[in-house]
Order: C-alpha cells, then sequence, then structure tokens
C-alpha cells in the first residue's frame, strides 16, 4: 500500500467515526486545544492534519506571508517559534449568575455557544441563562 493510499485510507476512517473517537484522535493530535463540538468540524480538521501529515505542511515562505498578513510580526520568545497565523483565538463572554458562572463562546457573528449548546444571538444565549429577556451585550457588561 502506498503512502497515499494510506493518507485515503485514514480519511475514510475518520468520515466514519463517531464523536467519542473524533474527540479522543483531535485531542491526541491537538493537546491542549478547544475541541470543536460539531462533528464536522472535528473531521475537517482532522483531514487536514492527515493530508499535512502525508503531503507536507505549509511551506515556509507561505508561512511567512500568512504571518504578515495577519499582522503577527512578533517572535514567541518562550519557544522560539513563529505564531501561527491560522490558529484563531476564540472570544469568550463570562458572566456569574446566581453564583454560576456562564461562559459563552463566540463561534462566529452569529453564533454563539454556551454548554454545548448553539445560540443565534449573545441575548438568546443570556435568555437562556437568566429566563428572561436581556440585551446580551448589556447583560455580559460589554454595553452599558
Amino acid at each position: 500500500m502506498t503512502d497515499y493510499e494510506r493518507m485515503k485510507a485514514k480519511i475514510a476512517e475518520i468520515e466514519n467515526m463517531e464523536y467519542p473517537e473524533l474527540y479522543a484522535m483531535f485531542t491526541g493530535f491537538f493537546p491542549g486545544a478547544a475541541c470543536p463540538t460539531h462533528p464536522r468540524t472535528i473531521k475537517n480538521r482532522l483531514i487536514y492534519k492527515v493530508q499535512e501529515m502525508h503531503l507536507g505542511g505549509i511551506s515556509k515562505e507561505d508561512m511567512q506571508v500568512l504571518i504578515e498578513v495577519s499582522g503577527q510580526k512578533n517572535i514567541n520568545t518562550k519557544s522560539g517559534d513563529q505564531p501561527n497565523p491560522l490558529v484563531a483565538s476564540v472570544v469568550h463572554y463570562v458572566r456569574e449568575w446566581k453564583g454560576k458562572k456562564y461562559d459563552v463562546a463566540v463561534i462566529s457573528e452569529k453564533c454563539f455557544e454556551l454548554d454545548g449548546v448553539r445560540y443565534k444571538s449573545l441575548s438568546a444565549a443570556a435568555r437562556a441563562i437568566t429566563g428572561t429577556r436581556w440585551n446580551g451585550k448589556i447583560f455580559f457588561g460589554v454595553k452599558k
């Protein structure tokens, strides 16, 4: 079996995995990274990683272009590595309500996640927490 055939077989295996297997594989490849919750997103990240392992990653020249375009020009002095412009930081809104801490992750402009449940707005997430209507930005202290 050629390396290309092994890669295709691994991709087919990933496509047929259930969430627990996907989660375990993801945490193996990306230790310490927050695992996406949607299986399709996990599959896409794992398939990219498998292709990268078999076909090679981004060239140093292309990585330098991505770093310049992203505006990240500082070298990480702790490890000496360049920052990875392909890793997006996730914004979180955190609020304590009635003695419990709530953390809402911003997935996209119109998608917010609270305890594994996705909401179309920050206000919808605030309503799920309180049971009453709130302006999400006011509830999380972003707007006065």
